[in-house]
């Protein structure tokens, strides 16, 4: 055998054993890759379950506030409306006794109102009432929507910074 003969036969062996070493590497990467798909594709279906879960707690949970907000939004407001009242009442009595003392403590006729002043009255109670039960309407609402968005925040657990 010739030196030329040895080279080419040196030269077919060492590509034939890096073709056998990149076939064997060409495997083990196929595999890994295939391995690493599947990896995925679990990782893929527990967040797609846990997204899924997610969106029924919200839903369930919006449910729940909605129908707890439209129950009672009606009983807060007859609440508020009352509570509005006797404070009214509290705060007129207050009123007219001090106005009863004053005029008891002047004595005299300064502090009375003539008789004819009566047909120049002006009723404004039913505005002022209208107007009343509109703002403790409004508030109401307010606070229920408030308390509403906050049992939605717990209910689906969103972080709450103090």
């Amino acid at each position: 055998m010739s030196g030329v003969d040895r080279i080419l036969t040196g030269i077919c062996t060492v590509l034939l054993v890096v073709l056998v070493l990149l076939g064997w590497r060409y495997e083990a990467t196929l595999t890994e890759f295939a391995e690493f798909k599947a990896q995925v594709s679990v990782e893929g279906k527990k967040a797609m379950a846990a997204q899924d879960a997610l969106r029924v707690t919200h839903e369930k949970t919006l449910d729940e506030v909605r129908g707890s907000y439209e129950k009672q939004i009606d009983t807060v407001r007859i609440v508020a409306r009352a509570q509005m009242d006797k404070q009214m009442r509290t705060i007129r009595a207050a009123a007219d006794t001090r106005l009863a003392d004053r005029l008891r403590d002047a004595g005299s006729d300064r502090g009375r109102v003539r008789a004819d002043a009566s047909s120049q009255q002006v009723d404004d109670d039913a505005e002022r009432k209208r107007l009343v039960d509109t703002t403790l309407g409004n508030c109401a609402e307010d606070a229920l929507k408030l308390a509403a968005w906050q049992n939605w925040c717990l209910g689906n657990q969103c972080p709450i910074n103090e």
